[in-house]
């Protein structure tokens, strides 16, 4: 049988930083002459190096010809996942398998070893078998470095105040991360949070929020944002919305937030969305309606107009936005309400071209003011359903968090 020298460098592990290991050549390089290991039984032994090892071998290019595979054997404590690599130099590398020991008739079973890694199942020799190349080559056996924790911070929390400094429930906010010259984004892997009844809204890394060290802004709103359609829908609690400054939030810290105080709107709307079809006379036809309620301690003296916002009509991806010719005159008094409400109508369009899952949404603006010295507008409120057109079927209502956005 050919003889071959066997170069083994036993590495020794001299310490773990930043989740790098770094190593040193141990003292001696030992020479191992051997028998090549032509199966499993025959296996060079290396149970009595410590991980890391690394191996130098040659396969091929050997007569006889069945020098074909190397068996090396280890051992490792169980449950540990080892790393086990090889490097030639050549554009090809051995390929590799992790066996367990011989059983009684000298066969290795082969054992799950997935993307350079195994996990050791119990006590006893693993063997690596190295094959398929005809080049020197250097196999590695080392433990998997720990993977370093991801720093987080513990939770970020604030609470949402009126101007006379009650808590508001029931308003929602985002938590937004802020890079420097990137602006200001919402915030991967964390949900929009619902204020309590202390006004308390919180993010907490504890219970599956992803919060890293990072410099945060949190943009207080009276309503829900839906992250998948990118999409904000009011609540009417009467309030409007507002931010915090930024601020950092460091590692390990409890960051508290100082309180956001929301204004009072001067209105509050209310509707009633249509239902196509529920009109007897007008089939087809979209009728829905608002109610305004003054909150300041003036009159408020304005006007309320409708809009209608088409997504894919026509063609895939477009948006369409026009105003219903309809508005509504407003003139309340402190703290009237409208009665009844106003009452704004469109019918969708039904020739051949529209598209299936095209969709209609409408909001209804309430502003003050007048053209000859300006308007501004005092609230807003979406429909909370939207038509939806389907082939066969023509137009029916459907509720917002059901359809996906074009």
């Amino acid at each position: 049988m050919f003889k071959r020298k066997l170069l083994v460098n036993a590495l020794i592990l001299a310490g773990l930083s930043g989740g790098f290991y770094s190593t040193a050549w141990a003292a001696t390089t030992n020479v191992v002459e051997g028998t090549d290991s032509t199966d499993c039984g025959s296996a060079q032994d290396f149970s009595d190096k410590a991980l890391p090892i690394s191996l130098k071998g040659k396969l091929g290019g050997i007569s006889p010809p069945d020098d074909t595979d190397d068996y090396f054997s280890f051992t490792a404590p169980v449950g540990t996942s080892v790393v086990v690599k090889a490097t030639a130099g050549t554009p090809s590398v051995p390929f590799l398998n992790v066996l367990g020991s011989p059983d009684e008739n000298g066969d290795c079973a082969t054992l799950s070893y997935e993307n350079d890694k195994f996990t050791v199942p119990e006590d006893g020799k693993f063997i690596v078998k190295a094959s398929d190349i005809e080049s020197v080559y250097t196999l590695s056996i080392a433990e998997e470095p720990p993977v370093p924790p991801v720093p987080t911070v513990d939770s970020i929390s604030t609470k949402i105040v009126d101007t006379a400094g009650k808590p508001i429930k029931g308003i929602y906010a985002r938590l937004l991360t802020c890079v420097k010259r990137q602006g200001c984004y919402n915030t991967p892997g964390v949900s929009p949070a619902l204020s309590n009844s202390k006004g308390k809204i919180e993010w907490n890394s504890n219970f599956g929020d992803e919060l890293a060290p990072a410099t945060y802004k949190i943009v207080a709103n009276e309503g829900f944002y839906d992250y998948e359609n990118d999409r904000y829908y009011p609540e009417n609690l009467g309030y409007s919305a507002d931010s915090s400054p930024k601020f950092a939030a460091a590692e390990d810290e409890e960051k508290v937030v100082d309180n956001i105080v929301l204004e009072g709107k001067k209105a509050v709307l209310s509707m009633k969305d249509c239902i196509v079809g529920d009109t007897v006379f007008l089939p087809g036809v979209c009728r829905f309606s608002v109610g305004i309620t003054n909150k300041s301690t003036a009159v408020l003296k304005g006007k309320a107009e409708a809009t209608l916002t088409g997504y894919g009509l026509y063609e895939e991806d477009e948006r369409t936005s026009i105003k219903l010719s309809s508005a509504q005159p407003v003139n309340l008094k402190a703290g009237a309400k409208t009665n009844p409400a106003l009452s704004f109508s469109f019918m969708p369009p039904n020739d051949a071209d529209v598209l299936d899952g095209a969709e209609i949404c409408y909001q209804v603006d309430v502003s003050e003011g007048n053209r000859k010295f300006g308007s501004k507008i005092l609230a807003s409120i979406e429909s909370g359903t939207c038509l939806v057109y389907s082939e066969g079927l023509g137009w029916n209502s459907h509720a917002r968090f059901n359809i996906f956005k074009k």
